[in-house]
């Protein structure tokens, strides 16, 4: 949602993560050769999007700012 609402305020995040694109690998390590890095690999995948949500409150919050300033 937040990324939505960056794109529509036109404050777009330049870097966007899919949980996919980092758990699937391990998912797909455990099952083909049995090493287990579900945990490792669920965890670098929630901290990379807490960190891409991070960045788009905060480029939210700058737009939203500037806005506030163009209409003083």
């Amino acid at each position: 949602m937040t990324l939505f609402i960056g794109n529509y305020l036109q404050a777009p995040v330049p870097l966007a993560l899919k949980s996919y694109l980092v758990a699937y690998p391990a998912i797909f390590t455990y099952l083909w050769f049995g090493l287990n890095w579900l945990d490792l690999g669920v965890a670098v995948s929630l901290a990379l999007m807490w960190l891409v949500m991070a960045q788009a409150l905060w480029l939210l919050s700058r737009k939203i700012d500037q806005a506030q300033e163009g209409r003083k």
